[in-house]
């Protein structure tokens, strides 16, 4: 399987993602929130902690880790993030699927188009 498979593979998962009902609530705060774009953006390529990317995001309060960190495992579990262990630390870092959801990348982003169906499809039902 050459990059371009494996780029059409990941794509078509990101896709199916941002049309899935039972988990596009989930989705959606992570888009709405930032989380892909913090995530990439980590200095270290071994992943962030939940309580580092809370850190990044402009509405804080005390127990924004511990809800991301409820939050995550999900993403991680759809295979939009990888996760491994670290000094007894979760460290959380964008898999190819992820990359889908950043907002400020060249390329194709899906993350306008998970928010879009987020939003109308409560209303057709």
């Amino acid at each position: 399987m050459d990059d371009d498979d494996d780029d059409n593979g990941a794509l078509m998962k990101a896709a199916s993602l941002a049309c899935c009902q039972v988990f596009s609530a989930i989705l959606n705060a992570a888009v709405e929130m930032n989380l892909f774009d913090i995530i990439s953006s980590s200095s270290s390529s071994g992943g962030m902690s939940a309580s580092e990317i809370a850190s990044k995001l402009p509405n804080q309060h005390k127990e924004m880790g511990s809800r991301l960190e409820r939050m995550l495992p999900s993403l991680v579990a759809h295979s939009l993030l990888t996760c491994s262990i670290h000094n007894q630390h979760r460290l959380y870092a964008l898999s190819p699927v992820g990359q889908y959801f950043r907002r400020h990348q060249q390329g194709t982003s899906l993350a306008s188009i998970s928010t879009f169906l987020y939003q109308a499809f409560p209303h057709t039902w």
